[in-house]
């Protein structure tokens, strides 16, 4: 199950997307993925899954309505998987490619260094497709923290996407698509399963997977 603590950089979880398709189309301050309780949610997505970002965006909705003393601790991690064809300081990749993989950098730098805005970026990202830098603005970050992530991803990408990867499939049993939900170390098959949510409308059995 996972485990990892605060900003949830140091967890991850086992079974890897490879190859395929992607089928198929306020309140927040507190959370930022700090630990807020005894009870404990792992998201393991893919940044740019259609089917991670309703979920996501259901999640802070619901999260916005919790009393503090009833939000759990939620760390997110970042699906990777190998890709032998490419050079060993850039095998790690993501199944909607270069793209994604920027935004996965994106979102764990904001994770890991930015938590009181990291759900605020999260909830922009679920409804837009504009460049991250605008929804970071948006977010709450000024022009010179975004720069560092810029200059950071520049530097730094593959070395943090070949971490996240190790992390994820050194932590979770299995992970079988994006979005995948564990509750206190136990994978769940839907939202609804987790004490204080509902299930994500029109998302049973639907993820990024091969």
């Amino acid at each position: 199950g996972g485990r990892g603590g605060g900003s949830g950089a140091g967890s991850g979880g086992g079974g890897v997307v490879r190859q395929g398709t992607c089928g198929g189309g306020g309140g927040m301050d507190g959370v930022g993925g700090h630990a807020l309780g005894r009870l404990r949610m792992d998201l393991v997505c893919l940044s740019r899954c259609p089917f991670a970002r309703r979920l996501e965006a259901h999640l802070v909705t619901r999260l916005a309505e919790l009393p503090p003393a009833e939000t759990p601790e939620i760390a997110v991690h970042y699906l990777l998987f190998w890709d032998p064809e490419k050079p060993a300081q850039t095998r790690v990749a993501s199944l909607h490619g270069d793209e994604e993989r920027i935004e996965d950098g994106v979102q764990i730098l904001l994770r890991d260094t930015q938590p009181k805005l990291f759900w605020r970026y999260v909830a922009l990202r679920a409804t837009s497709d504009e460049p991250w830098e605008v929804l970071a603005q948006k977010a709450g970050l000024g022009w010179q923290a975004i720069d560092g992530i810029r200059r950071k991803l520049a530097r730094d990408l593959d070395a943090m996407l070949i971490a996240e990867h190790l992390n994820v499939t050194r932590s979770f049993a299995h992970v079988d698509g994006s979005p995948t939900v564990y509750w206190q170390g136990a994978e769940v098959r839907s939202l609804g399963q987790v004490p204080g949510f509902t299930a994500v409308p029109r998302a049973t059995g639907e993820k990024c997977q091969n």
